[in-house]
């Protein structure tokens, strides 16, 4: 199950960057959101629509206070030539990205 949330985020993060600022454009918080719904509850080991939500919630709000857009650009250029096991492995390598899965992870 933590392999898919973890796949989950990596997902949002193709369309976002790491930051030291906070991002205040809300259609970056609204994509990460809401690409992460249906990611997290889709598959074998989904979860609940309410999971799902405490758990999106968690990584669009921690991507947007975490990265910068710059960040999430250069996360995504090295996420989209990788295969799905290169990329949560990519993930979990990034010390931000791994902080907040696990913060988020433990939400639920």
């Amino acid at each position: 199950m933590k392999l898919i949330l973890i796949y989950i985020f990596i997902f949002f993060l193709l369309t976002f960057t790491d930051s030291f600022s906070k991002i205040e454009d809300p259609k970056v918080w609204n994509n990460m959101y809401n690409s992460c719904i249906p990611s997290a509850t889709k598959g074998p080991n989904s979860l609940t629509l309410f999971d799902a939500k405490v758990y999106c919630e968690c990584i669009a709000n921690n991507g947007t206070n975490k990265f910068t857009i710059e960040e999430l650009i250069l996360l995504e250029s090295q996420l989209e030539t990788l295969n799905e096991d290169d990329r949560v492995s990519l993930m979990l390598l990034n010390k931000k990205t791994k902080s907040m899965v696990t913060n988020c992870l433990s939400k639920i």
